[in-house]
């Protein structure tokens, strides 16, 4: 396997969208179908923001109903990207600072995928904190 140095070296995965006002369970069933671990969440000013799995998690927790509560009110409030051409160490410090568990990844030519933290700790070099 080659070397990593490059977060648009990673596979990552596709980004899939869902309105900030569908349901958790739609968001879930998403998530499900699409294979992936978050979502971007498109609210209705345009702004992103991404649901995990994680997120789901606490809503049920807490014990919401995922018939009743909208994505939009457990998704995390903005979006953390970095460029393709970031280091693995750069990405992990913003996922880090951030405390998020997912990145995106704006890579060239317009294309966007998202990362997992377990991906990417995956693929640093031995002796690098994670």
């Amino acid at each position: 396997m080659a070397q990593v140095t490059r977060v648009d070296e990673l596979e990552g995965s596709a980004l899939v969208d869902i309105s900030s006002l569908a349901t958790l369970r739609a968001a879930a069933e998403e998530l499900t179908s699409q294979q992936v671990g978050a979502l971007l969440v498109v609210r209705p000013n345009g702004r992103r923001a991404v649901l995990s799995e994680r997120d789901i998690v606490i809503s049920l927790a807490e014990g919401t109903d995922p018939d009743e509560e909208r994505v939009g009110d457990w998704c995390s409030n903005d979006v953390v990207a970095t460029p393709g051409d970031s280091s693995l160490e750069d990405a992990l410090t913003a996922m880090q600072e951030a405390q998020v568990r997912h990145l995106v990844i704006d890579c060239d030519g317009g294309e966007t995928r998202v990362v997992s933290m377990r991906e990417l700790v995956k693929h640093l070099p031995s002796g690098t904190p994670a």
